[in-house]
């Protein structure tokens, strides 16, 4: 189960993913006991609360060594480090989790550490003897370490599936600013373009994750990643421009909600319809038209100020209006003087030739 990256619990599981990232010195210890065929029980933290549930055991501490610290594994207790997993705290301890704390683990080691976890909010880490897996417990959020080899190779897929939606997304939004000129666009466009960009930012954030559980050995997928990214910000424009208005509700949290329906799998045109405002889509809504304000158009033309964008949206409404103004009309607009409205004016005839020209 995986949380918001505002979660206490996501942000400490990213801190533990790059703390085990290959080429770490807690990843080597792990890749020691792996190899060996032993399996282990490691809880980062000696919290109070690890305290209430320790028995037993002797103290070591002592800085992490990973050969070390695969030695201690050959005991069958668990293992405490401390918080910043640089020090060996205790060895060969009994852990005594509460037995009524739900686990659907059926090992020993696993069931320890996943009722450890839930119990006192520190990370766990079980060793599978058997399948020579590694698997993390972040209170709720269970993950198994992957191994190098397999995650390269899923974030190559990952940025050959982020190229081609890319593609895909720039066509669609190519088809948006035609349909925007003609005064033609409908609901199920504007979420069908919202529905694209965000499965981008899914793949994105995989291919980030890759790149951080695979800590140095990443370099290069972030560099693959960072040579494909597009520009991202007409999707939040996009919601600038056609959301509905309404008491306590904002671009910004229309953007947080499509985020949330896009991680629990619910994203798709009537849910996006119904965020913005419009409600779900129908036959007859679903071909409605509906008028954009003009802030994803203003922003492609160069050199305009955000605070000129938003007087210009201001005064005129809607990106229709904004169209049919004359250089003098748009001169009367607070902050743009003669010389800025020619530029505006004949910038955006010229983005309309040019859009209408590649049909």
């Amino acid at each position: 189960m995986r949380g918001r990256k505002d979660d206490p619990n996501e942000i400490k599981f990213i801190e533990t993913i790059k703390m085990l990232a290959p080429g770490t010195v807690l990843r080597d210890a792990l890749e020691y006991i792996v190899a060996a065929g032993t399996g282990a029980l490691i809880v980062i933290g000696d919290d109070e609360e690890v305290m209430k549930v320790k028995d037993g055991g002797f103290r070591i501490d002592r800085q992490v060594i990973p050969s070390h610290l695969y030695e201690l594994t050959k005991m069958d207790g668990a293992i405490i480090l401390s918080k910043d997993a640089g020090k060996i705290l205790f060895a060969n301890v009994t852990l005594q989790p509460g037995t009524n704390i739900y686990t659907s683990e059926s090992g020993t080691r696993h069931r320890a550490a996943e009722r450890i976890s839930k119990q006192t909010g520190v990370v766990t880490i079980a060793v599978s003897q058997r399948r020579s897996s590694v698997t993390i417990y972040v209170n709720r959020i269970k993950y198994v370490l992957k191994d190098p080899v397999t995650l390269i190779a899923k974030a190559t897929l990952a940025l050959q599936t982020l190229d081609k939606f890319q593609q895909v997304f720039l066509k669609v939004m190519k088809d948006l600013t035609v349909q925007e000129f003609h005064d033609s666009v409908t609901i199920s466009d504007v979420a069908l373009a919202i529905q694209r960009g965000e499965m981008i930012h899914r793949i994105c954030g995989e291919v980030n994750r890759f790149v951080m559980e695979l800590g140095k050995e990443g370099r290069l997928i972030a560099m693959q990643l960072n040579e494909l990214l597009i520009d991202m910000n007409e999707e939040m424009l996009l919601i600038k421009d056609y959301y509905k208005r309404r008491k306590n509700v904002n671009p910004e949290s229309i953007h947080q909600e499509i985020t949330e329906l896009s991680k629990s799998g619910k994203l798709n045109i009537n849910t996006i319809s119904n965020v913005l405002g419009f409600g779900y889509v129908t036959e007859k809504t679903g071909l409605k038209t509906i008028t954009p304000r003009g802030y994803r158009l203003l922003n492609k033309l160069p050199n305009l100020p955000q605070p000129v964008i938003e007087q210009i949206v201001s005064n005129f409404g809607d990106f229709k209006r904004i169209m049919s103004a004359d250089i003098k009309e748009m001169g009367t607009v607070p902050g743009i003087a003669e010389v800025r409205s020619s530029n505006i004016v004949n910038g955006l005839n010229r983005l309309k030739e040019k859009y209408l020209l590649e049909q």
